[in-house]
C-alpha cells in the first residue's frame, strides 16, 4: 500500500465541491460528501473512505513508470511522493473534470488547473 502524508482538501467537480476529506498518518480520517457530482469510486460498493482513498491512488503516477525520477526532478519534486505529485497536478485527469483543492489554496479555481 502506498503511503499518504497528512493533508486535507476537497474533491472538486469543476468549481463545485463534491467531497471534503482529510488524511492523517496515511489513513483517511474524514470523508464527507458535500455535493452531487461524484466520481465512479463513490458508486462502487466501497465505503466513502475507501472510495476517496481509491480515487487518490488512481490519480497517482506509478513509481515504476519509465523515467519517473527524471520527470519528477524536472518539475521540482525531489523524490517519489504521492502528496507532492497530487499538489503538482491536483489529481487532474484528461478523462474527467474532478480534481483536488487543498485546504491551503482556497482561491484556486478549475480554470487555473484544468488540462486542455
Amino acid at each position: 500500500m502506498n503511503y499518504l502524508s497528512d493533508f486535507s482538501g476537497t474533491l472538486m467537480y469543476q468549481n463545485e465541491p463534491s467531497v471534503k476529506f482529510s488524511v492523517k498518518r496515511g489513513q483517511i480520517e474524514k470523508c464527507e460528501i458535500v455535493g452531487n457530482h461524484l466520481p465512479f469510486e463513490f458508486h462502487a460498493k466501497l465505503t466513502e473512505k475507501e472510495a476517496i482513498y481509491t480515487f487518490l491512488m488512481d490519480r497517482e503516477t506509478p513509481s515504476t513508470r519509465y523515467l519517473i525520477d527524471e520527470a519528477l526532478h524536472n518539475v521540482g519534486i525531489p523524490y517519489y511522493d504521492i502528496v507532492m505529485m497530487l499538489r503538482f497536478n491536483h489529481g487532474n485527469s484528461i478523462e474527467d473534470d474532478f480534481w483536488i483543492k487543498f485546504d491551503d489554496e482556497p482561491d484556486l479555481r478549475y480554470e487555473q488547473i484544468k488540462l486542455v
